[in-house]
């Protein structure tokens, strides 16, 4: 395949970059209407893209999803866990939810179902031996009406990577967040959302998270992490029962 051009979308700056001499190695328009496009950047490599928004980088997605799954099961023990992940169609979150040998069964509730097919057969990289892992059971269905429709379930753990908050995704993202609570009485880990250096603006949008964690007996932390494929830095939000520490 030759190098040309690739425009990448920034939402949070409001700006497109242009990489030069990339090469777009698979692209896909799923049935559930994402273009999936694997781009190889010069100096990043291999990058995952949905609708022109960068998702997921080879070079730095083991520093976002460590970030994202440790601080959720460390300290939980050696008891038979369970796990439940809404999001991570790439299989890393799985992967890393999987390192961890006192995990016994994982629910993973992936809206896109060729994303995954995608990642399991072309892109192993991303999820490494995950997706063959006997603990791991995968569904296909929309997260946001899961949790309205199935009855509530009990899990160790939470971890939601599904949705990065804005003005617009807010209100949704805090019912989510409301039922989501109902499934664990342990822990509950969600990625928030990413900030570039250049702006201060969602704190407000954090706040509102939080304020729904501690309602609901939770007690709460703040963490994040430069990604430097995003250009900014992850934020990720911990509740966790008093007696699960």
């Amino acid at each position: 395949m030759s190098r040309e051009d690739y425009k990448e979308e920034n939402p949070d700056l409001q700006v497109t970059y242009t990489w030069h001499n990339a090469r777009r190695v698979f692209y896909q328009t799923t049935k559930r209407g994402t273009l999936l496009e694997m781009i190889d950047r010069p100096a990043f490599g291999l990058s995952c893209y949905m609708n022109g928004v960068i998702q997921s980088c080879e070079s730095d997605e083991r520093a976002y999803h460590k970030a994202l799954v440790k601080p959720v099961l460390k300290g939980l023990g050696s008891d038979p866990l369970r796990v439940a992940i809404f999001g991570g169609g790439e299989g890393s979150t799985a992967r890393e939810v999987l390192r961890n040998r006192a995990v016994t069964h994982v629910d993973m509730v992936e809206w896109d179902e060729d994303v995954v097919a995608a990642f399991r057969t072309k892109f192993k990289q991303w999820s490494g031996s995950a997706w063959d892992d006997p603990r791991l059971h995968i569904h296909y269905d929309d997260a946001y009406q899961r949790i309205k429709t199935i009855p509530e379930q009990l899990y160790d753990a939470v971890i939601v990577d599904l949705f990065d908050i804005d003005t617009d995704t807010l209100q949704q993202s805090i019912e989510f967040l409301e039922r989501a609570m109902r499934w664990t009485e342990k822990r509950i880990g969600l990625y928030v959302t990413t900030h570039s250096p250049y702006l201060k603006t969602g704190h407000l949008h954090i706040r509102r998270l939080r304020a729904v964690l501690r309602n609901g007996g939770y007690k709460t932390h703040l963490s994040s992490i430069y990604i430097p494929s995003f250009n900014g830095y992850s934020v990720f939000l911990l509740g966790q029962a008093s007696d699960s520490e």
